[in-house]
């Protein structure tokens, strides 16, 4: 079996998309003839710790490097505490260092990713971002093992949904063109990322893990406390940025009767208390596991799906197809989001205007049995998805090549 590096910043036990994509994509590889090893970084302070994620990377062997970023040398001081919206980190950080914050992880994890080229001998490398660091790191690897690199943009950004400062712009391009031209391929994670990018892009979209929702799962316990004639709607995701979407369908859904909404993902304080003037009609469920937000997604009647400036789809909603319940989605220049769920007919789209959710809620209501064509979701398994990784990489390495026992 071939070996691959795969170099990335976040790794369970730390929980987030990011997190969820390189875990799967590492989970499934290995059934179709690569065996991945992780390069990341030692323990760091973060707002979400999921430990279950580490199930899916049993017989995988992780190793940790030292870093002098920020996430890191706060958690010397919190050790596993999760840190608060309001204790994110300070951002006049991302002003000083080049290409972001995480480039004080680059020496201690190309050190330790020679040693492992020495002692692994693997016969490509794969680094994701954000942060950019990574890809970066890859690049080091890549011209110190000569062998083949393949870097993955999982944001529309480059750098993440916010542009670099203005000062390192132009500084940033330079080192992207550099990136490019040293990867032997590049994945994005959507056809808007893809098309950001000065080289063809190979597009891998997020997904879902098909164990996860053919799995027979304990029902959520908040679901004893919903009356049976309650319809249920349920968001799961990072309130940022798309609050106007939430809270212009939920003035759209006061008015009605016998609905109750499920949100659960990181909110601020002043989105707490926001929600709280909508009880008792919403429940804030608070940061959970993913393997809860799963449960919660199978068992609601319609999930509801919000847009995020700069983002052409977000993690969740490949989440939702493979829930296979309607969804609501509340869309404002998320053109590939729209796209999607109109493609495989998952749902329904609204504005933000609280008429429009409210006719396209009833609308879903009515005729909720008649969504979702599974068949042609197949695409977003990320089993399939980690084949098709596979694939890639056996394009660019010989087939004589393995380093298996």
């Amino acid at each position: 079996m071939k070996k691959v590096l795969i170099v990335t910043y976040y790794a369970p036990p730390v929980g987030m998309a990011g997190v969820l994509r390189v875990t799967k994509l590492a989970k499934f590889l290995p059934e179709f003839g690569w065996q991945p090893i992780l390069l990341t970084v030692k323990p760091i302070s973060y707002f979400l710790y999921d430990p279950d994620l580490l199930n899916d990377l049993a017989g995988i062997t992780i190793y940790r490097s030292e870093s002098l970023d920020p996430a890191r040398l706060l958690y010397f001081f919190r050790k596993d505490k999760p840190i608060t919206v309001k204790s994110t980190g300070p951002l006049f950080i991302n002003y000083l260092l080049f290409p972001d914050a995480k480039v004080l992880w680059v020496p201690f994890a190309v050190s330790l990713g020679k040693k492992l080229i020495e002692q692994e001998k693997p016969s490509l490398i794969f680094a994701t971002a954000p942060p950019y660091s990574a890809l970066l790191i890859g690049v080091y690897l890549k011209n110190y093992a000569r062998i083949p690199l393949v870097s993955d943009f999982r944001d529309a950004y480059p750098t993440g949904f916010t542009p670099p400062p203005i000062h390192f712009r132009y500084p940033v391009a330079l080192l992207r063109r550099h990136i490019l031209k040293k990867s032997d391929a590049i994945v994005a994670v959507n056809q808007g990322t893809a098309t950001k990018l000065e080289k063809k892009a190979i597009v891998i979209e997020n997904g879902y893990d098909p164990d996860e929702f053919s799995a027979k799962d304990e029902v959520p316990s908040i679901f004893a406390t919903i009356p049976p004639n309650h319809l249920t709607i349920f968001y799961a995701g990072t309130l940022w940025e798309n609050e106007d979407a939430l809270f212009a369908f939920l003035e759209a859904a006061k008015g009605l009767k016998n609905l109750k909404v499920l949100v659960a993902g990181r909110a601020s304080i002043d989105c707490q208390s926001r929600l709280r003037a909508f009880s008792p009609i919403v429940n804030y469920l608070g940061v959970l596991s993913h393997q809860v937000v799963i449960s919660l997604m199978k068992k609601a009647d319609i999930l509801l799906y919000l847009t995020k400036p700069n983002q052409p789809a977000g993690i969740k909603l490949y989440e939702y197809f493979g829930a296979g319940k309607p969804i609501l989605a509340v869309c404002e220049g998320c053109n590939e989001a729209v796209r999607l769920i109109e493609h495989h007919n998952a749902g329904l789209v609204s504005s933000l205007s609280p008429d429009e959710i409210k006719s396209t809620l009833l609308a879903i209501i009515e005729k909720k049995g008649n969504f979702c064509n599974q068949s042609a979701l197949g695409r977003y398994n990320r089993k399939k998805q980690a084949e098709r990784l596979a694939e890639l990489f056996n394009s660019l390495t010989p087939t004589t090549v393995d380093h298996s026992p």
